[in-house]
């Protein structure tokens, strides 16, 4: 059949990733190779960077992985390690990636291999001030095959794209939340930041507590914080993207480790419906996690839908386990315990036999709790 003249058939690029984001146009269909750092592993796809002495920028770019790439190509590009990328330039929604990832175990040394060249690597997060990531221009003399110098200029967050970074000392103006249920981003957050007269927006994966819970604005509207994430590009205009809620930390507020208590009869009878009462008080939005331990040891959920309420089922030690967990994943934990005594038998007159169960009634509402304090 006739050759596709679409297809690239030529042996992989060699250059680096300042090279590739500076002419990124020209590459796409084109098969590349560049050697980075990767940072980050998010929806199918490795992020990697690499510094660059001559601009002092760190230069990134998207590696899509996809459904098929191989268990041992997969074993190479995990986060933390230092690897050559092989595979084609495409362009996904107005942003470039790299796919097409391969590793030939019966050919270990093909050039076309992606392959693993050390580890124990991290991320730079290298920090930059929100009015440089905004408004700083750099201008870059490139050379043509023919030794012409030409001077390019580019914006900073167009080269640095896909890169990790620290932006610091941002004060959170406003709050947008994606609401829509058929989204599979639904309660990902875009913060609106500014610093001095520059404003930017910070964009949230979908952020969650250990247990699955959604991490709201609440957390974040009117605070001044720092972020943690990486450049990205999205509907014409720059960004930075945050992967999780402990890559935002608080300039001006602490989150303070919650108060714990739980209000309950300490013996109950057996069969007896049992309500705690749970009180918490803190300054911030915390996960309540809600747990009984039977006697058997037999663990389960206690949900607040139900009044936390459980219902004893013989003798022995029921302990309830509290959790409260902040959006940096510090746990306080309480523990309370209720008894159910076996039944004491007591010869009666005439040899009959008499039972008495001992116990106390346990309170028959039952309230939660979570009081902010404040600050």
């Amino acid at each position: 059949g006739k050759a596709d003249p679409n297809f690239y058939y030529g042996e992989a690029i060699e250059l680096d990733i300042k090279g590739l984001r500076m002419n990124v146009k020209n590459y796409v269909g084109k098969k590349v190779a560049f050697e980075g750092v990767v940072y980050r592993d998010s929806s199918n796809t490795v992020y990697v960077e690499e510094y660059d002495t001559e601009t002092g920028i760190y230069y990134g770019i998207a590696v899509y992985y996809g459904f098929n790439t191989s268990g041992d190509a997969l074993d190479i590009i995990q986060v933390g390690n230092r690897v050559r990328i092989v595979g084609t330039v495409s362009e996904y929604q107005g942003t470039y990636q790299v796919s097409g990832l391969q590793y030939r175990v019966m050919k270990p040394n093909d050039p076309d291999n992606v392959q693993k060249l050390g580890e124990g690597f991290e991320g730079a997060y290298y920090e930059v001030s929100a009015s440089d990531f905004k408004n700083k221009n750099v201008t870059i003399d490139t050379e043509d095959q023919d030794g012409n110098i030409t001077s390019k200029t580019f914006s900073y967050a167009s080269l640095a794209v896909n890169s990790s970074v620290t932006v610091k000392n941002l004060k959170v103006v406003d709050v947008y939340t994606t609401n829509n249920e058929e989204s599979s981003s639904i309660g990902a957050m875009t913060l609106t930041c500014e610093d001095g007269n520059t404003t930017i927006s910070v964009r949230t994966e979908v952020l969650r507590f250990s247990n699955g819970t959604i991490i709201t604005e609440e957390s974040f509207k009117g605070k001044s914080i720092n972020v943690k994430g990486m450049i990205d590009y999205f509907n014409g205009s720059y960004q930075i993207k945050v992967f999780s809620p402990k890559d935002i930390t608080f300039n001006d507020f602490e989150i303070a480790k919650p108060e714990i208590n739980i209000e309950v009869a300490e013996t109950a009878e057996d069969n007896q419906d049992v309500f705690p009462i749970i009180t918490i008080n803190g300054n911030a939005e915390y996960a309540v996690n809600v747990t009984l331990v039977r006697p058997n040891k037999r663990s389960e959920k206690l949900l607040l839908e139900n009044l936390y309420s459980f219902t004893t089922s013989g003798d022995g030690v029921y302990t309830i386990k509290v959790v409260v967990e902040d959006i940096h994943g510090n746990k306080t934990t309480l523990d309370k315990t209720v008894t159910v005594a076996a039944p004491v038998v007591e010869e009666g007159c005439g040899g009959a036999l008499a039972a008495s169960i001992f116990g106390l009634s346990i309170l028959a509402s039952a309230v939660f709790v979570l009081k902010k304090k404040k600050h």
